[in-house]
């Protein structure tokens, strides 16, 4: 018998499956008929718990939420592979504009920053996105400043480029994400800055 426990009230679920025949409780479900064994679960939130510390994914497996996926070791040591992101105004006023949260989390691994105009830059040429100490740590000057021209940010990869460890995907300190603007000053923009990473915590035991 397999079990899913969680809070039994909306929207989190509790589901047992004894004999293969499901119990959906809440907004959760689970549905056996995929395969022998195998289960579909759905849910608000909640989250899914061995006893003996390992959940084995099969192919063609999903797994979505808009928070992060922490892997725990026996120690204490996790790994947590996740994302932050900010809509950012571009600043009128001057050529660069700073996000008003750590997009850039510590102790982490810079894996891609994506960055989207979700409002056209206005009467700007270009742009690059970088930290407070490196201006195009990630994004050298892209030209893609019309609405949903997405640019990925992977210059902390580039063995050319990400030449110190600061400017490599390392990043020690949680600090802001920074764009500086070239050619006119902005006269409007908003671009959406998401950051994709993985952070480190060490063993307590």
């Amino acid at each position: 018998m397999a079990t899913y426990i969680g809070n039994p009230d909306p929207p989190n679920v509790r589901l047992t499956r004894p004999a293969g025949s499901p119990t959906v409780i809440g907004t959760g479900s689970v549905d056996d008929a995929v395969g022998a064994g195998s289960f579909v679960l759905t849910g608000a939130t909640g989250s899914v718990t061995s006893a003996q510390g390992t959940i084995t994914l099969g192919n063609n497996v999903n797994v979505s939420g808009a928070g992060s996926f922490t892997q725990t070791g026996t120690h204490g040591e996790t790994v947590v592979d996740g994302y932050t992101t900010e809509l950012i105004t571009i600043s009128t006023t001057t050529t660069v504009t700073t996000s008003t949260t750590n997009l850039l989390p510590a102790k982490a691994v810079i894996n891609a920053v994506l960055v989207n105009p979700v409002v056209a830059i206005a009467t700007a040429t270009s742009f690059k996105v970088g930290d407070p100490t490196s201006d195009a740590r990630f994004v050298s000057f892209t030209t893609s400043i019309g609405a949903n021209q997405a640019s990925l940010g992977l210059n902390q990869w580039n063995p050319a480029l990400a030449t110190t460890l600061a400017l490599s995907a390392a990043q020690a300190a949680a600090t802001t994400v920074k764009i500086t603007t070239a050619g006119s000053l902005p006269t409007a923009g908003q671009v959406r800055v998401t950051v994709y990473s993985a952070v480190y915590g060490g063993p307590t035991s």
